[in-house]
């Protein structure tokens, strides 16, 4: 049986998500189809490639996680394949596979694909990614329809910049409840005795350990065990009024 995670930014309004799940069960109606996610803002590489990032190890073995968020649809850009660890990853080669390790995965661009009748140039998730999905699930060999090459597009996530005891990161994006999620590492805070969060106009001095019985903006390491800006039973988004690229701030206090 086949698993194969999905991760757009297409979101669940239009019949898109549902056309790809059509052509991939084509190729195996029992096929274990898991949406990793579809809310990823419109053209959000860097977020696709995160949430994938963070998400792909607790899959089986064998999984083939297909990406589709491709702001240059339609354009020359390059379509790949890769696989690292025994699971195997497609989508554009536009960034969204930055997390791979260059040394371990083999990858592979696939130039086109010949015996597909129809095609969209605007709608490749259907025309063609699925299609890659389904060959994979077949066990075609990727060298019948993929060129071997050594490197793929990047996108780097946003740097975290530490000098004299100042930490200065960024907001990577917000979840569903309006939580800030920035791209500091939970440890980091360990290097400080009290430290102090600054970010927009505000100034965060309570770090808790859960969301409970708190009023206010407070910082948490959540599970991606990065520093987490919350307002519990509220919106951080909303409150902070921030956006993604925003600077974060942490000093002692």
């Amino acid at each position: 049986m086949s698993i194969v995670s999905l991760t757009t930014d297409f979101g669940t309004t239009d019949p898109y998500v549902g056309m790809m799940k059509a052509v991939i069960l084509t190729y195996d109606p029992s096929c274990v189809l898991v949406d990793l996610t579809h809310g990823i803002s419109p053209q959000d590489i860097n977020a696709a490639q995160f949430f994938l990032s963070h998400a792909w190890t607790f899959f089986p073995k064998k999984t083939i996680h297909l990406v589709v968020v491709d702001p240059g649809v339609g354009t020359s850009r390059s379509r790949i394949v890769a696989t690292q660890d025994s699971h195997w990853f497609v989508g554009p080669d536009n960034g969204v596979f930055s997390f791979l390790d260059m040394e371990r995965a083999k990858i592979w661009r696939v130039p086109s694909l010949e015996d597909i009748p129809k095609k969209s140039v605007t709608f490749e998730g259907r025309d063609v990614f699925s299609h890659i999905v389904g060959k994979l699930i077949q066990g075609l060999p990727v060298g019948d329809f993929g060129i071997p090459v050594n490197q793929i597009g990047l996108s780097k996530l946003p740097s975290v910049q530490s000098q004299d005891g100042v930490v200065k990161g960024s907001v990577l994006f917000f979840d569903h409840f309006g939580n800030v999620i920035t791209n500091i590492p939970g440890e980091v805070l360990k290097n400080f005795t009290k430290p102090k969060i600054l970010i927009s106009e505000y100034s965060i001095e309570s770090i808790e350990s859960t969301y409970e019985h708190h009023r206010g903006a407070i910082a948490i390491i959540n599970s991606y065990n990065l520093l987490e800006i919350a307002v519990p039973k509220g919106s951080a988004k909303d409150r902070l009024k921030v956006a993604p690229g925003a600077e974060v701030v942490v000093k002692e206090s």
